[in-house]
């Protein structure tokens, strides 16, 4: 286990603090992996409006300031598509008092507080390749926009005052139930001289809310391994040192540190009929403020044959404690003009935020 301590220690030296730029993926289920769904506002049909209510806790409970908003397109049901430019797109965010559960189908109902035009001119969607598809749909906003959570939930709008032409070009969305928080893998797991084959996961992600409870696990592994579970939070800084960090330079190659090692729990392993394993579960505080955190883990095994360095990593594992009800809702139609919208309980659009988002 000092192979661990003293890799950690020096980890912290050189990386003092974490860095307040980061990135949110809204619905937050959506941030592992595709959009259970697909919606065609507002560019499916070639122009139109879409509304989308996020629940201010789901950015921040303080104050967040957001420098870039990204979508992606669908790629369950979306073939390659090329390029689609428009003539006139109209991108706000803003201020309303309705909830991703309370908003109205009347758009102009949605805009109870001030909303601000981010971006307004010609817009080219990225040609995509088919079953690839990266957040490369990009608003950078060239003034900040400071979302302050108690003066209500966000409202972001887009209008593309142009006439319905179907082009079939559909952007990623995702389904969110009442149901509690939600889990994701990144990264890849190191390898270990005795080639073990293992999974580390979250085993109840319907309970990673306020007052539940976060539970992990690694197993399949053919002996008890001494071993660390770093807790993090974040999975792209660690002080100066961004994440992920190649740890093949320090001797251990194709392992990487994922998450910023924020503190550190000591399993216990069990061996079972099918290999050993570890379970680790705490309670989570029953405290509003805990929703939309996301945390990070990640296992660290200390085994000496399998590289120089002696560690061996998992890979990474994110979390995001929410509430137990929705979070997002889309509202849209393909002709901008209407005054009312279409939806589907529950679904909001992908959307990927970057800025100061404590």
């Amino acid at each position: 286990m000092s192979r661990v301590l003293s890799l950690v220690f020096c980890l912290t030296v050189f990386g003092g603090g974490l860095t307040a730029q980061q990135t949110r993926v809204l619905p937050f289920p959506a941030a592992g992996m595709e959009g259970s769904t697909q919606t065609p506002h507002f560019s499916g049909y070639g122009g139109g409006r879409a509304q989308q209510v996020i629940d201010a806790w789901a950015v921040t409970h303080g104050s967040a300031v957001l420098n870039e908003l990204a979508l992606r397109a669908d790629g369950r049901t979306m073939p390659a598509v090329p390029s689609r430019t428009f003539s006139q797109l109209k991108l706000s965010l803003g201020y309303t008092s309705k909830t991703a559960l309370t908003m109205s189908q009347t758009f102009a109902t949605n805009r109870t507080g001030a909303q601000t035009v981010m971006f307004s001119g010609a817009f080219t969607l990225p040609p995509q390749i088919a079953n690839i598809r990266p957040f490369n749909i990009v608003w950078k906003f060239q003034k900040p926009f400071v979302f302050v959570s108690p003066k209500g939930n966000l409202l972001v709008e887009f209008e593309v005052p142009i006439k319905p032409t179907k082009s079939n070009y559909f952007i990623d969305a995702h389904a969110v139930s009442n149901v509690g928080g939600s889990s994701w893998s990144f990264g890849k797991n190191g390898p270990f001289k005795s080639a073990e084959r293992y999974t580390f996961a979250c085993l109840s992600p319907q309970s990673v809310i306020p007052g539940g409870k976060l539970a992990v696990g690694a197993s399949g592994l053919t002996r008890a391994i001494p071993a660390a579970i770093a807790f993090g939070l974040s999975n792209h800084k660690y002080g100066p040192i961004p994440l992920p960090f190649d740890l093949a330079g320090v001797g251990a190659p194709g392992n990487h540190l994922y998450v910023s090692v924020d503190f550190m729990f000591i399993p216990t392993w069990t061996q079972t009929v099918s290999g050993w394993k570890y379970d680790l579960g705490m309670s989570i505080p029953n405290a509003a403020g805990l929703k939309g955190l996301n945390l990070y883990m990640q296992t660290l095994f200390v085994d000496a044959k399998s590289n120089n360095l002696g560690w061996v990593t998992s890979a990474g594992l994110g979390v995001t404690i929410s509430g137990n009800v929705r979070h997002t809702q889309l509202l849209g139609h393909w002709d901008y003009q209407k005054a009312t919208g279409m939806w589907t309980p529950g679904v909001g659009m992908v959307m990927q935020f970057t800025g100061l988002l404590p």
